[in-house]
């Protein structure tokens, strides 16, 4: 939930209202996307780590 940007107290009389005021807007990420200029197929990147896995010898040599 969001926090509040103000929080007070309204009185009228004998009775006093909690007040709290929260922001319009909400927080978000614009995104792209890029596209083969000839063809017009979408281009992806794919995350990779550049450390190789261990390489391993023997009956059990897959990966884990």
């Amino acid at each position: 939930m969001a926090r509040p940007i103000w929080s007070g107290v309204i009185s009228f009389g004998l009775v006093s209202v909690p007040v709290a005021m929260y922001p319009a807007t909400r927080e978000h990420e614009v995104s792209f996307h890029q596209f083969q200029r000839d063809t017009s197929d979408r281009i992806r990147y794919k995350r990779v780590n550049e450390r190789p896995w261990p390489r391993r010898t023997g009956p059990r040599s897959r990966r884990w």
